[in-house]
């Protein structure tokens, strides 16, 4: 009797352990699709992190790129919201928490239409756009043709 509690108690152990996992992939997995969303959504977060795929771009800052990010944003929250917190470590469940508070953030932010005011007194993409050759590389041909290439898309991204 006692190996067979002891048995049952291993396999209880075990199942839970699996779950735990099986959450912690979903979530790590779901973190991992928005990395590389943002990434590609906001090239100069790209470089400024050492990302070079999209070097001679700029973010797409139309109403209708907005909207689409919203959505996205949203979509990533739906399914975060499908992970079992309870089943996630501690550092992930902080990790969880971090991530949904950001999402909600930014989905009430385009609720509010924040993206109305693109100057504040402390930042605004003039700033960050004035900042870019301090953060991109510099090194060869190809980083200044990339430099260029983001300099002569300036315009449409105003």
């Amino acid at each position: 009797m006692v190996r067979l509690v002891a048995g049952l108690l291993f396999l209880l152990v075990l199942a839970a352990a699996q779950a735990r996992g099986q959450e912690a992939a979903k979530l790590h997995e779901l973190f991992n699709e928005a990395w590389e969303y943002n990434l590609k959504e906001f090239p100069t977060n790209a470089t400024f992190v050492g990302d070079h795929r999209y070097d001679d771009q700029l973010p797409s800052m139309s109403f209708a790129d907005l909207a689409r990010r919203n959505e996205a944003d949203q979509e990533f929250l739906r399914r975060l919201e499908t992970i079992d917190r309870a089943q996630l470590g501690l550092q992930d469940r902080i990790s969880y928490d971090m991530f949904a508070r950001g999402l909600r953030e930014s989905i009430e932010d385009y609720r509010f239409k924040g993206y109305l005011i693109p100057v504040t007194a402390d930042w605004g993409f003039h700033i960050g756009f004035a900042r870019l050759p301090q953060q991109v590389p510099l090194a060869t041909v190809r980083d200044y043709e990339n430099y260029i290439a983001r300099l002569q898309g300036f315009p449409t991204y105003v």
